[in-house]
């Protein structure tokens, strides 16, 4: 697809500057509108450097450093893409442990408010024995690891 709008654009830019000083230097004929473009796609600061030292080296030598560069810049995105996917694992993980302390916690208290049977707000050791005999408490527990 990439080589399909270079070369598309190359015709477009070689028609475009017949009879200017961009037809010599940079779109003279269709190979050289197409290495230009495609210089200029992959490395924007260092086009005037390769202009100059690839024109007189052969067609695989431009070959073969588009193939380096295209390697170089698919393994950066697929490590940026690899240190995405673990921040958004261990987000992930993170969140699920907070949801369950969240509701551990409020099944507690839940739990807690409806066996103080005194009203003070504290469970006293008849209370918390009555606690520990709930089936809902056991299983809120055992899902939180405890």
């Amino acid at each position: 697809l990439i080589a399909v709008i270079i070369y598309v654009y190359a015709i477009l830019f070689r028609l475009l500057a017949r009879g200017t000083e961009l037809e010599e230097k940079h779109f003279g004929s269709i190979p050289k509108s197409m290495r230009m473009l495609l210089l200029s796609s992959m490395t924007p600061d260092l086009v005037e450097y390769f202009d100059q030292d690839f024109s007189s080296m052969p067609a695989y030598f431009g070959f073969l450093f588009f193939v380096f560069i295209l390697l170089v810049s698919f393994t950066i995105l697929n490590l940026l893409v690899g240190v995405l996917v673990n921040v958004v694992a261990v987000v992930a993980h993170q969140e699920k442990e907070k949801m369950q302390i969240d509701f551990l916690k409020n099944e507690l208290q839940r739990m807690f408010m409806s066996l103080d049977t005194s009203g003070d707000g504290l469970i006293q050791q008849d209370e918390f024995a009555q606690l520990l005999v709930k089936p809902e408490i056991c299983e809120a527990l055992a899902a939180a690891g405890v």
